[in-house]
């Protein structure tokens, strides 16, 4: 069996003609999708790579130690006191509301 790759058959088998061609179409839908398709795994394989091999984010040389402000760390925790507390008010019953489905 004899395979012809000339230029003219691909050409004739691509044009727009007359009548439909639903293969034609196809085949370049699904050539294009295979194209898009490689050429994002190419872009998503080079990104990786150069986040792979570049600089670290973190610079782990410099040992810094960390301070911590107490007094930020107090207000936060009184925020979680006062919601715990409203949340044990709600769950006890001390509040109370009409119920709208009823």
């Amino acid at each position: 069996m004899k395979i012809n790759f000339s230029t003219e058959n691909i050409v004739r088998k691509i044009k727009y003609g007359n009548r439909l061609r639903p293969s034609r179409d196809w085949l370049i839908l699904i050539a294009g999708a295979a194209l898009a398709l490689i050429s994002i795994v190419t872009w998503t394989t080079f990104n990786f790579l150069r986040v792979v091999d570049g600089p670290s984010v973190v610079d782990t040389a410099q040992n810094k130690s960390v301070i911590v402000d107490n007094v930020a760390m107090q207000e936060v925790r009184q925020i979680f006191d006062t919601r715990a507390m409203e949340q044990a008010k709600y769950e006890s019953g001390e509040y109370t509301f009409a119920d709208p489905s009823k």
